[in-house]
Order: structure tokens, then C-alpha cells, then sequence
């Protein structure tokens, strides 16, 4: 569990990275670089591992890239510009739920009366983190609706990955997703894409070393992180320490933007980290 809150940690100082790089390269561009730096850093282990697996099993990984990237992460972008920024780290925050709803309904995982209890009050933690701190716009449905279809394909490709990983290492797993989560990616890049001036004009050093952070750190260490965790831990498990991205995200804005934390805001950041807490404790007496 512990690599996947590393990975969290990793993850919510993307919001940060990413405001310098959209100064200067549209946000979907600046995702396909950040997954082309990663895929570069992964291809050696993708060169000398991918052709000895099954057909079967590279299906499956294609699968999972699409689901992870071009899915998951290009709707949330795209679901970005139709809402608020509150309610999309709302929806993110719904997760652990729908992790518990995709489980027993798709995978005969057998929930206790705690794993929905623990969930809601973390869903409930993040409403009160957004509320102590919101003053955004207006919430779109459509664009919820999108961040909702990311969420649940990144929940099912949690599950699958979790299957796949029992075959292979979680390196060579994030390897193969990486790499083919980069080519999947270029269709809905050029689909998507609404500025292409960053190939017109000289690049800003600082949003050079923005996508670059997101590409080595966010994408590459954190995903190998993050699936390392999901190797060895419960689904369910794994969709309770979610909820503490964004909560990592407020710390960091406190500490390295100066900004304050709200009462409202830190209730809800008790919640999310009690639960979470309170989550690990239970499942390893179960254990």
C-alpha cells in the first residue's frame, strides 16, 4: 500500500507541473508528450519482455492501455474543460465507491458493511475539501459525465490489471501499458488537440522542464509505483487511498504555494485520511 501512496503523492504534484506546461502547450498535446517521455524510459524493458508473452496476454495489455490513457486520462482532460475543477476532484473522490459497485457487480468481490461506510465518509471528506476551498464555475453535466466514464474505465482496468500482474512483474506490466498507451494515445491527440502552436514558436525553458517532470515522475515512477502497490493489495484496498490525492494536493498548495487551509477544508482532510487509515486497519486484522 505504501507505493501507492507514494504514487498519490507523486500524482498530486502534477496539478502543480501542469500549470506551468499549459502556459505554453495545449493540455492534451502535454499529455502525449508526458506519456512519449515515459514510453521512452519504459521501451527497453518493453523491447526485451513483450514479444515472449502470450497473444492472449498482449491483447489483454492493449486492452488496458487504452482503458488507462486515451480513456481514463484523455476524458478526464477533456472532461476538465466542460466543469469545474471542484467537481471533478469530487468525482475522483467517488472512486473508492465505484470500486466497490464495478467489484460486486462485475467480479464477485465480496464487500463488508465498513468498505461502504469508509467509502462514503471519504466521498463525504472530499465534498468538505472541496467546499472549504471552492470558487470556481459552474458544474457541467456532460462534462461530469465524461470524468464519471474515466473513472469507471480506470477502476475496470484495476481489475484487469490486477489479473494480468498474477502472469507477469508490475514492472514489465507498466512497461507494456506505457509504451502502448503512448501510440494508442496519438488518434485522440489529433482528434482533440485545439493549439499547435507550440511547433510555431521557441519552447519556455520552464514548461519544458514541467512536461518533462510529468513525464518521468507522474507518468513513468508513478504508475510503476502505483501498480507495484496494486500487485500485492486488495482492490478495495487500493481504491481507499485514492481519496488522498487530492488531499495531497492541498498540503503541497499549502506548503509550496503559501496558501491557506480553510476549517472546512481540513475536516474533510481528517475524514479522507481517517478513513483511509481506518480502511488499512480492518483489512489487515481480516488478513
Amino acid at each position: 500500500m505504501w507505493y501507492m501512496i507514494l504514487a498519490l503523492l507523486i500524482w498530486a504534484s502534477s496539478f502543480t507541473a501542469g500549470k506551468y506546461a499549459y502556459t505554453a502547450i495545449d493540455p492534451v498535446l502535454t499529455v502525449q508528450f508526458r506519456l512519449l517521455i515515459a514510453g521512452l524510459i519504459a521501451l527497453p524493458i518493453f523491447v526485451k519482455h513483450y514479444h515472449r508473452l502470450d497473444k492472449a496476454l498482449r491483447k489483454k495489455l492493449w486492452w488496458l492501455a487504452v482503458l488507462n490513457f486515451p480513456i481514463a486520462l484523455m476524458l478526464q482532460f477533456v472532461g476538465l474543460k466542460y466543469t469545474s475543477a471542484s467537481s471533478a476532484v469530487t468525482i475522483v473522490g467517488a472512486e473508492p465507491l465505484f470500486v466497490m459497485l464495478v467489484g460486486a457487480l462485475f467480479f464477485g468481490q465480496k464487500n463488508y458493511w465498513y468498505d461502504w461506510a469508509l467509502g462514503g465518509l471519504a466521498f463525504f471528506g472530499i465534498i468538505l475539501l472541496v467546499a472549504g476551498g471552492s470558487s470556481d464555475g459552474t458544474v457541467s453535466v456532460f462534462g461530469s459525465l465524461l470524468l464519471i466514464l474515466a473513472g469507471l474505465a480506470f477502476v475496470f482496468s484495476m481489475f484487469w490489471g490486477k489479473d494480468v500482474m498474477q502472469k507477469i512483474d508490475a514492472s514489465i506490466y507498466t512497461s507494456a501499458i506505457l509504451v502502448l498507451g503512448a501510440v494508442a494515445c496519438v488518434p485522440f491527440t489529433l482528434i482533440f488537440t485545439q493549439s499547435w502552436s507550440i511547433f510555431l514558436k521557441p519552447m519556455q525553458p520552464l514548461a519544458v522542464g514541467a512536461v518533462l517532470y510529468l513525464g518521468v515522475a507522474c507518468s513513468w515512477l508513478a504508475y510503476w509505483l502505483f501498480n507495484k502497490g496494486l500487485q500485492y493489495t486488495p482492490a478495495k484496498m487500493s481504491a481507499m487511498v485514492i481519496p488522498l490525492e487530492p488531499v495531497f494536493g492541498v498540503l503541497s498548495a499549502m506548503l509550496i504555494l503559501g496558501e491557506n487551509l480553510q476549517w472546512l477544508t481540513a475536516v474533510g482532510v481528517f475524514l479522507v485520511i481517517s478513513s483511509t487509515i481506518s480502511s488499512a486497519i480492518l483489512h489487515s486484522k481480516k488478513a
